[in-house]
């Protein structure tokens, strides 16, 4: 990834209760006078500590297959929008397509437990 860009902060804000993402240069973040940020991984951290717990409740209270299974897909798919999410916020989209080999067939696919480390 290109180092040349000075690096930057997503920060959210609200106006008339609508959230808001921007992303902001290190040296206008301090301007802001805050204290401390979150790096993405911490981010990611925190959801796969979430979606851990979540399907530990699914399986406690949701004995029959079926439904368990349709649940904890549900808690996935929602957790795994929030990751592409924050993914998409922290890393420049562009400069990852490069990275991305031409011939995909020889990539192993991974389920998002293994990349949140999640069993």
């Amino acid at each position: 990834m290109s180092m040349s860009k000075e690096p930057e902060i997503v920060i959210v804000g609200t106006s008339q209760d609508r959230v808001s993402y921007s992303k902001v240069s290190i040296k206008e973040w301090k301007r802001l006078d805050c204290e401390s940020a979150l790096s993405y991984s911490f981010h990611q951290d925190t959801l796969r500590k979430i979606m851990g717990k979540t399907l530990t409740i699914i399986d406690a209270c949701i004995p029959e297959a079926k439904q368990n299974k349709a649940m904890k897909d549900l808690v996935r798919q929602a957790i795994q929008a929030e990751v592409e999410f924050g993914s998409e916020m922290a890393f420049d989209q562009e400069e990852l397509q490069k990275m991305v080999p031409e011939n995909l067939d020889d990539i192993e696919d991974i389920s998002l437990e293994e990349v949140l480390g999640v069993k």
